[in-house]
């Protein structure tokens, strides 16, 4: 009898140190709650504070799930093909290339001040090369046949594209 008691009240500690752990879970799904390492990152910029790569609407948008981190980390713009495709802020380019993962196809990634990297998948063409310093709004290249893929990435997360545009 006294085995079942100890096994009982195990069972509800365990529950009761989980809580907290899953309440903050939530709350982080809705809210920034920073962690200490948060404080030592440089400053995002402010919603607003990029520009639209490409002309178009949201084809598909960020999402993410929580239990896997798997999804889609980034915004799909429906665009024409050969539409021009501009640098969301200044910065210089990492990459400039093909990426045969996820159906990436013809890539450029640029290095943002304060550690952010933004993505352009899935073009036609490009007009600038690895190393080279571009300014907010010049031309990349141009989008393929498939919506262009825009992804922010900020050491080492992911973020919601779309409020930063």
């Amino acid at each position: 009898m006294t085995t079942v008691i100890i096994r009982v009240e195990a069972v509800r500690m365990r529950q009761r140190s989980l809580v907290p752990e899953i309440i903050l879970f939530f709350l982080s799904l809705f809210f920034s709650i920073p962690g200490p390492a948060a404080a030592a990152q440089p400053p995002l910029p402010p919603s607003g504070g990029l520009e639209w790569p490409a002309a178009g609407d949201i084809a598909t948008g960020w999402s993410l799930s929580p239990a896997t981190d798997r999804g889609h980390r980034g915004i799909d713009i429906d665009t024409a093909p050969g539409s021009p495709v501009t640098a969301a802020a200044a910065g210089v380019v990492a990459f400039a290339g093909y990426t045969p993962a996820e159906g990436g196809g013809l890539t450029i990634a640029i290095e943002h001040q304060g550690g952010l990297r933004s993505t352009y998948l899935q073009l036609d063409t490009t007009v600038v090369a690895t190393g080279q310093t571009v300014s907010r709004g010049e031309m990349l290249g141009r989008a393929g046949d498939k919506p262009l893929h825009f992804g922010l990435k900020y050491l080492p997360p992911h973020r919601r594209s779309r409020i930063y545009l």
